[in-house]
Parts: structure tokens; C-alpha cells; sequence
């Protein structure tokens, strides 16, 4: 299977995973995780804006069309696949990618990648959470469900990783 046929069944694998699973359990109402967005995370660095803006598009919309999410998912995908080409620059990312590396605990390490996931996770869940609250008068509960489901979220996308890795072994 060649990488595009990798991140569709990625793609489709974490979206099932998030809109049958994920979204109905009910973790105290603070914690939501959105492991999803690591089909984001873990496109190539290289790859074209363009496409990396209309893949979180559609897989935000995807997730919003299944769980009612009424354009949050989609608004919070768009923004981190906006920032994504800036943060690898932020956190120096290695520059030895050719077009179809991924991103990945393989290709980049753990501490860069814990970086890098935990700046995209925040960004996501701070524009979905404060989206979803539509405004400040909760700051500090909302503040609050980002910091509990960004822990939550990198914990699952970090075992999806290890999992799938082990399997390609």
C-alpha cells in the first residue's frame, strides 16, 4: 500500500474511531479527546498547503457530519492544518523529508514529536473549546476541558502511534 492509500485508511480508521467510539463516552464532561486530528499531524511536512487546508477540511466536516458538531471540528481542523506549516518551523523539525515522509515517532523522535503534537493538540482544542463555549464567561472551565482532553488526546494518539507501529514490525 503506498503512503496516500496509508492516510486514507488512516484517515478513515481514526474517524471511525473518533464519530463511534471516542464520542460516546462520557469521561465527566471535561474531558473530550480528539485523537482524529493526528491524521493532520502525520502528514508530510511538504506536502502542499493547498491540500494540507482541504484535508482538514474534509476531515473536520466528516466528524461534524457524524457527531453534530455543527463546523466546529471542521473551523478547529482548518486552523491547525493553517498553523501546522508554522509550528514545524517553530520547533525545527529535521529537514531531511522528501515528499512522502511522514511525520512520526520514527521520523522525528519522541521529544519533537511530543512538542510538535502538543502545540497543534492546544491549538486545536483551544480554537474547538472556546468555539464551542462562544466566548470567555467560562475561561476558566474551558480552559480547564483544554488541558484535561489535550493529556487525553496525546495519550491516545501516542498508543494509536505505538500500535500501529508495532503491527508494520
Amino acid at each position: 500500500m503506498d503512503n496516500i492509500g496509508i492516510t486514507i485508511f488512516r484517515f478513515l480508521i481514526l474517524a471511525i474511531l473518533q464519530v463511534v467510539v471516542i464520542n460516546n463516552l462520557y469521561l465527566g464532561g471535561y474531558i473530550n479527546p480528539f485523537p482524529y486530528i493526528l491524521v493532520i499531524l502525520m502528514l508530510p511536512p511538504k506536502f502542499p498547503r493547498w491540500a494540507l487546508l482541504l484535508t482538514g477540511f474534509f476531515l473536520g466536516y466528516l466528524i461534524d457530519s457524524f457527531s453534530g458538531g455543527s463546523g466546529l471540528h471542521t473551523a478547529a481542523c482548518v486552523f491547525i492544518a493553517f498553523c501546522k506549516p508554522s509550528v514545524i518551523r517553530l520547533i525545527s523539525l529535521p529537514n531531511n523529508f522528501d515528499e512522502k515522509s511522514e511525520i512520526n515517532l520514527r521520523t522525528i523522535g519522541m521529544e519533537n514529536f511530543l512538542k510538535y503534537a502538543l502545540i497543534l493538540t492546544l491549538i486545536h482544542h483551544l480554537s474547538y473549546f472556546f468555539l464551542e463555549a462562544f466566548g470567555v464567561h467560562e475561561f476558566f472551565r474551558t480552559l480547564l476541558r483544554v488541558v484535561l482532553s489535550t493529556i487525553v488526546t496525546i495519550a491516545l494518539m501516542l498508543a494509536f502511534l505505538f500500535f500501529s507501529q508495532s503491527h508494520k514490525k
